[in-house]
């Protein structure tokens, strides 16, 4: 079952699905994998982001498409660590920058089974580019930035 969720938020054309539409099945989701996920999320703010958008796509206990809503939050996070909350295009006319276009659903696949998604969390901003000017709270930027 995929599960298609619209995040407003960051795009509103933008939809993730939940599940690989091609190639082999997505691992399942364990318990500790969940764990990682949720924690993750909630420190969402270190990355300049509001936990709010995943926590809603996060299932409630019990609920029959656990994996699947498991993975469109994940993805949807994810997405924002490496890329951001907003396209660019979006908002400017004219920008001519090439974004990168990691396949993260790979990646995440990847980490599920080898049971690190929370270092593979960590790791994307770091590796997408360099984003700690942009992670410090303004309050901590130097005076000179405004």
């Amino acid at each position: 079952m995929a599960l298609a969720v619209s995040v407003a938020w960051a795009a509103p054309q933008t939809v993730v699905e939940s599940e690989r539409t091609a190639g082999a099945p997505s691992p399942p989701w364990s318990v500790v994998a969940e764990a990682e996920l949720r924690s993750a999320i909630a420190e969402a703010p270190r990355h300049g982001l509001s936990p709010k958008p995943f926590q809603v796509l996060l299932p409630q206990p019990g609920a029959p498409d656990r994996d699947a809503r498991l993975r469109a939050a994940a993805a949807a996070y994810a997405r924002a660590l490496a890329l951001g909350a907003t396209d660019p295009h979006r908002i400017f006319d004219i920008y001519t920058l090439e974004r990168p276009e990691p396949d993260l659903e790979a990646g995440l696949a990847a980490a599920l089974q080898e049971g690190r998604l929370r270092a593979w969390l960590d790791d994307l901003p770091r590796r997408m580019r360099n984003t700690e000017a942009c992670r410090r709270p303004i309050s901590a930027r130097p005076a000179a930035w405004g």
